[in-house]
């Protein structure tokens, strides 16, 4: 098992999940960033990036508690 299924079976989430940020930040930052969250026992939060009430189509992530 590798270190993105791992964090998926820890964090309680689903590839689907967390592919979502795929085109934006590419899947060597998302696996970089799966590898984090799960040394620091954390899961990854995507929330839609707004400026002054626009939607960009991007996406910010956070670190939370597991």
């Amino acid at each position: 098992m590798n270190e993105v299924e791992l964090y998926l079976k820890k964090a309680g989430q689903d590839l689907q999940y967390l592919m979502q940020g795929a085109m934006q930040y590419g899947v060597a930052f998302l696996e970089e960033l799966a590898s984090k969250a799960l040394a620091e026992n954390k899961k990854i939060i995507w929330k839609e990036r707004y400026v002054d009430t626009q939607d960009l189509g991007l996406l910010d992530y956070e670190l939370q508690p597991i």
